[in-house]
């Protein structure tokens, strides 16, 4: 019989209620007082269970510190007799009081000690975890003797118990770790990341690696949210030992481990067995990446310009969803959201400020936000203020570009008329060539590091920047004519954006528009405005509040002059209350009883700043998607879709819509009318987006038997949407300047196209196709490759519509369908 047998059999033994505690001191006295707890908490509702309000366990708590471990070995006991009777109720009543006695530190003996390891396996995480706090205050004081090392042997790689979990998981690592020596060993094998670790340590001289060790076990000491100023000045040596450089160089590489460090297969002969493997492996990593994480508040006391960006990609790296799983590591990106926070000057802002809007989880928002406000606040200025200031400029100049000589060569950091970075290499005489030359990269090679730096960060920071600017549209933020010039117009980053977009100048009561071209500001006409006063206020233009006339006319000039826009502006959907709405008051039902996907609505969701859990079996209630703008909260009601058609792991694949609802901030509902105009109409414009994109009506194989047919079919051919409406109106000024337009028409709601073989209809708002003479459908998938191709090919006055692409990508094909080579095309054309 091998030892972990031997305590199972411990634990059948202590059934005998006669035999157990016989010797333990103080322990009928304490059974007696644990069974009076034990009564008074059936007073008490189970999910409300508080053991402060039983006088009981107020009395076993005031006791001596004997009689609490008695105590507790009597619910220990307790507890393993009622789960074997299945009476869980009972058991779950002792659950407070136990864990309560386990939070004491306790001059627990080592027959104390072995009873608490033995009735481990059988009890929950929490309490487990409890039993984990003890054992380790156990050994800071006392060696562990040769029976309890073999008792935490036993259970240290003991199968999981019957509430085995992420408790359990962490407490057994915690366990190896003391049986190895320390409380705190740097890590743990049995993962990639830590394997990989652990063999850099390894190949480290013995000096070099003592150092690592002795820096690693402090990192990993901290499990609170952000490092304590003690916990930080007792880290300082131990950086300094081994030099910021050093520091910073293995730090990297062990963050380039992470990024490519993935869950490996997880192996089990059932459901059971993988999801207890994949609860210890995510331990495992939890326990590992607790060391990243201390490196990274260890950047609290490094100064050095590579730090921030390091940070800032670290944080978005980790806290990126993995499906079935969530954010790879919250902690270690959290970490990051602390560091930079308590970092000083305009990089780690900037950091931050990209964060806000890529990261999508509410938690960790908050923290950006906070870090922001602190970080404001040390300045004395105002959050946003803070962000605007903090623009980085990569180097560029007011052009936006920056020009390097290298040798006989030069190097051009620039941002495209896009909106995209790009490191365009040149030689003497002009020409263009593909990559650096061999030259630069022998001679120059820091100045070509630093550059590649440059394109790469500047990269991740443009669409988070490009965000920022289309958020104004809600905000109606303004500036004084100096600032707006400063931050947004001739800065050599924003300009690449702001140049392209429409504002509002208000001076004396009078308002002007205006827009960037050949260096002054022009209207709609294309007249300069002419000088403006300093004390002119600017505003980011919206639509909404202009006439017809003038959106149209800002229309007509944009595609004049070939501007497109880094987001929907003059070309923005209005939403107006319709008659449906003032009659029902209080809620749209504008876009209910649609079919969403609903995996990749959450994700638009979050991309849009909104709330919202997956539903599907057993947690199916209160995931509505929620938002709160300017005190209101706004609801969108969704509801499994009836086909109740599952993933793998239970989630419901699509969902049905049905009201939009908005709430002031003391929870009343509100009525439609008195939402402010412009929130109302950019709340439903992300409605919309939710239905146009993730509708399972744009999905061209869906007729191929995917069920919900009425609705696939009322919405590919039905009825335009504002979106799809503002993509006929771009269709009717753009198909006369294309080479097929003699072959394209607009009708009603499709684009229709001659072809040579047939007459096709693509319906402008699912982008899908009907064939004349008998509406036959086609179905043709996008390729994604070749749709990015056309839409640069002709000109669009935004960014942003894939769509809209697709629906000219699909244009061009149809109107030279006499060379299409595709036969899965061809079969349906010529059936």
């Amino acid at each position: 019989m091998n030892l972990w047998d031997t305590i199972k059999q411990y634990i059948s033994e202590t059934q005998d209620a006669d035999r157990f505690g016989e010797d333990i001191p103080l322990y009928p006295e304490a059974k007696r007082s644990v069974d009076c707890y034990h009564q008074e908490m059936k007073r008490q509702q189970l999910w409300r269970l508080d053991c402060r309000d039983n006088e009981s366990a107020r009395d076993i708590l005031n006791a001596a510190p004997q009689f609490q471990i008695a105590a507790l070995s009597a619910a220990l006991h307790m507890t393993i007799s009622a789960e074997r009777r299945r009476d869980y109720q009972n058991s779950y009543r002792l659950r407070p009081l136990m864990s309560a006695i386990l939070r004491r530190t306790l001059p627990y003996t080592e027959g104390d000690l072995l009873r608490l390891i033995r009735f481990a396996p059988e009890m929950t995480g929490q309490i487990q975890l409890g039993i984990g706090r003890a054992i380790t205050a156990y050994s800071g004081s006392e060696p562990l003797t040769a029976p309890i090392r073999e008792a935490l042997e036993a259970w240290a790689t003991a199968p999981p118990g019957r509430y085995g979990g992420a408790e359990e998981a962490k407490v057994k690592i915690k366990v190896k770790n003391m049986l190895e020596g320390s409380v705190h060993a740097p890590l743990q094998g049995g993962e990639p990341w830590g394997d990989g670790v652990r063999a850099d340590l390894n190949e480290m001289s013995t000096t070099e690696s003592q150092k690592w060790h002795a820096l690693l076990s402090h990192a990993m000491t901290s499990e609170a949210a952000k490092p304590s100023g003690k916990w930080l000045k007792q880290l300082q040596p131990r950086i300094d030992a081994l030099g910021h450089d050093v520091y910073l160089k293995q730090m990297r590489s062990w963050i380039a481990r992470f990024r490519a460090n993935h869950l490996p297969p997880i192996a089990g002969a059932d459901d059971y067995e993988r999801y207890m493997e994949a609860t210890r492996l995510s331990a495992l990593l939890v326990h590992n990446y607790a060391a990243l994480k201390g490196m990274v508040w260890g950047c609290q006391l490094i100064d050095d310009a590579e730090v921030p960006p390091i940070l800032g990609d670290l944080a978005d790296h980790a806290l990126r969803k993995i499906p079935g799983h969530g954010p790879k590591s919250a902690k270690v990106g959290n970490a990051c959201i602390v560091t930079l926070g308590a970092m000083s000057g305009m990089a780690p802002v900037a950091q931050l400020s990209r964060l806000k809007r890529k990261v999508k989880y509410a938690a960790s928002q908050g923290m950006i936000e906070t870090a922001l406000a602190e970080a404001a606040a040390r300045a004395g200025l105002p959050p946003e203020d803070l962000e605007e200031l903090a623009t980085p400029t990569f180097g560029l100049d007011e052009s936006g570009r920056r020009r390097e000589e290298l040798g006989e060569h030069f190097a051009e950091l620039a941002i495209t008329p896009s909106g995209h970075a790009e490191l365009i290499w040149t030689d003497k005489d002009g020409k263009t060539l593909k990559a650096p030359p061999a030259e630069v990269k022998k001679n120059h090679a820091e100045t070509l590091k630093e550059l590649k730096a440059a394109v790469t960060e500047m990269g991740k920071s443009l669409p988070a920047l490009r965000d920022r600017l289309e958020g104004l549209l809600l905000t109606e933020r303004s500036w004084t004519l100096g600032d707006w010039r400063e931050r947004y117009a001739n800065h050599p980053v924003m300009g690449a954006f702001a140049r392209r977009l429409i504002w509002s100048f208000e001076e004396g009561g009078r308002t002007a528009l205006g827009i960037w071209r050949a260096e002054t500001l022009v209207d709609e006409t294309g007249r300069p405005l002419g000088p403006l006063p300093e004390n002119t206020i600017v505003r980011l233009w919206h639509p909404l509040g202009s006439t017809p006339e003038t959106v149209l006319a800002w229309r007509r000039w944009l595609e004049t002059n070939s501007v497109a826009q880094p987001f929907k502006q003059a070309h923005r959907e209005i939403y107006l209350l319709t008659d449906a709405e003032i009659a029902t008051a209080t809620y749209s039902n504008r876009f209910a009883a649609h079919i969403l996907r609903q995996h990749q609505f959450q994700a638009l969701c979050r991309e849009r700043g909104w709330r919202y859990q997956l539903q599907g079996i057993g947690f199916d209630g209160g995931n509505t998607p929620t938002l709160t703008r300017h005190g209101l909260r706004v609801e969108f009601w969704v509801e499994v879709a009836e086909d109740q058609t599952l993933s793998e792991s239970g989630i419901s694949l699509h969902v049905s819509t049905d009201q939009v609802r908005f709430y002031n901030d003391r929870g009343d509902l509100l009525p439609l009318a008195n939402v402010p105009p412009l929130l109302f109409s950019e709340i439903m414009r992300d409605v919309d987006l939710f239905v146009g994109v993730c509708s399972i009506g744009n999905d061209p194989n869906w007729q191929n038997g995917g069920g919900h047919d009425a609705y696939w079919s009322h919405f590919s051919f039905g009825d335009l949407t504002a979106t799809a409406q503002t993509r006929r109106d771009v269709l009717s000024r753009l198909l006369p300047r294309l080479k097929i337009a003699a072959q394209c028409t607009l009708d009603g709601k499709f684009l229709r196209v001659q072809g040579s073989l047939r007459t096709y209809k693509i319906h402008l708002g699912s982008g899908n196709i009907l064939m004349e003479p008998n509406d036959q459908y086609l179905c043709i998938v996008p390729d994604r490759h070749k749709d990015a191709k056309t839409s640069a090919d002709v000109f669009l006055p935004f960014e942003g519509d894939h769509l809209l692409a697709i629906i000219l990508s699909k244009a061009f094909l149809l109107a030279s369908d006499d060379t299409i080579k595709d036969l899965t095309i061809l079969s349906q054309v010529r059936r």
